[in-house]
């Protein structure tokens, strides 16, 4: 059977959206205070695991490295975004 390579930006683009797709279907997610498509995280067994491919690009536009990792995300796995500050005045001091 012979080795068929893709190469080219718009296939290699394509391949990673579908990868990205892939591992959400399995319970990866985007988490933390900064959440994106291209960190996601899966918890099991109180073990947060990380793919990254955030930085797939830099070294050949055309075959994306992507990683791994056993880590959090900044703010932790279940970061919640706290609500706003209501703004006071000085009026809300004689209530």
């Amino acid at each position: 059977n012979p080795i068929i390579m893709f190469s080219g930006r718009r296939i290699s683009r394509q391949m990673m959206e579908n990868y990205h797709n892939l591992l959400m279907q399995n319970g990866f997610r985007m988490a933390g205070q900064y959440p994106s498509r291209e960190n996601l995280y899966k918890m099991i067994n109180g073990q947060c695991y990380a793919f990254s491919s955030e930085n797939a690009y830099e070294g050949d536009p055309d075959s994306p490295t992507v990683y791994f990792l056993i880590k959090e995300p900044y703010g932790g796995f279940n970061y919640v975004k706290p609500a706003p500050k209501q703004k006071q005045s000085l009026f809300d001091l004689f209530k």
